[in-house]
């Protein structure tokens, strides 16, 4: 069996399908008990400046709806709550955001998952941990 050979690109938007979206979809499926359906669950994507030149450069937006996103926000504007909704932050690790993020009501979503583009400091860690 011949594997198909991926680029970084490609390789890279499969992780992020895989480990952000589905695994999402998952947990709210497993929260609502629905894990027999195949219905997909909407959510709120929220994302900084730098996360979503990522995530434009791997999925096109009009794309993510099929994954359960049903609107993308930046988390430097100002966005009004959804609270029966579940919110999926995907940021880059820099102080910046991670400030915005804890700043943030978090009463505003039904709940929050929260992802990195890549490797968070101990220190961005800790404040995260606090809130």
């Amino acid at each position: 069996m011949v594997k198909e050979l991926y680029g970084i690109r490609e390789i890279a938007r499969e992780e992020l399908i895989e480990n952000v979206f589905r695994r999402v979809q998952k947990q709210i499926q497993d929260e609502r008990k629905e894990t027999a359906t195949s219905e997909i669950q909407q959510f709120v994507l929220i994302v900084d400046v730098y996360s979503l030149r990522i995530l434009c450069s791997l999925i096109e937006l009009n794309d993510l709806q099929q994954y359960g996103v049903s609107i993308v926000e930046q988390i430097h504007l100002k966005r009004e709550p959804l609270p029966s909704m579940h919110a999926v932050y995907f940021l880059t690790p820099m102080e910046t955001s991670v400030f915005r993020f804890c700043k943030e009501s978090h009463t505003q979503y039904l709940k929050l998952h929260l992802f990195f583009t890549s490797h968070l400091s101990e220190s961005l860690l800790l404040h995260v941990k606090t809130i």
